[in-house]
């Protein structure tokens, strides 16, 4: 059986000193290194708890990342359903308290005071119809990001409806009970 020692060691020529990481591997006794094999059953069971405990702790970070497109479809709906009744509170309690609203304006509206007031803006103007479709999403157990299309209804200088859509980008933080909330959001 080689060793590492004997691998780092092969030639008889003169070397330059071998690299702090090379010498610590060379410098190793030969039987520090434990093969798989030679592990004893009573060596696996008592290794076996603390393998489980690191699953289970990794396993509802997977869990959050893999649900994040249903969760952002779940918060779309509710953005939708509270646009399409014209409230904006419900609209800005969706937000953290440091939230940012970047809109097509580039008046950055900051908290949910500032985007309540926003939203308002819209509903006042007769804006209607609002429909976010999900692009992507992905993220994890602590920060999710969404892309989405969106469409609304507006009115043209006749009154008569006039689409509107665009695209948006949302940050989420995920809130101690699993839902969402907006940290962040632009749309064009």
């Amino acid at each position: 059986m080689r060793t590492v020692a004997s691998l780092l060691d092969q030639s008889e020529k003169p070397q330059a000193p071998a690299p702090k990481m090379l010498r610590f591997f060379r410098d190793m006794p030969e039987n520090c290194f434990v093969e798989m094999r030679q592990l004893r059953e009573e060596d696996i069971m008592r290794i076996a708890p603390a393998l489980l405990f690191c699953l289970l702790t990794a396993a509802p970070a997977v869990s959050f990342a893999a649900d994040a497109k249903n969760d952002v479809e779940k918060a779309y709906a509710a953005c939708d359903a509270a646009f399409n009744k014209q409230d904006a509170k419900a609209l800005a309690a969706d937000y953290v308290s440091t939230a940012k609203l970047l809109p097509p304006t580039y008046e950055v509206s900051s908290g949910p005071a500032e985007i309540e007031k926003f939203w308002s803006g819209l509903f006042a103007a007769g804006v209607t119809g609002h429909k976010l479709e999900v692009i992507d999403a992905g993220g994890d157990d602590k920060i999710i990001f969404a892309s989405a299309k969106w469409s609304a209804t507006d009115k043209d200088k006749e009154g008569k409806p006039a689409p509107l859509s665009g695209i948006a980008v949302h940050v989420f933080e995920r809130q101690g009970d699993g839902s969402l909330k907006l940290r962040l959001q632009t749309f064009n």
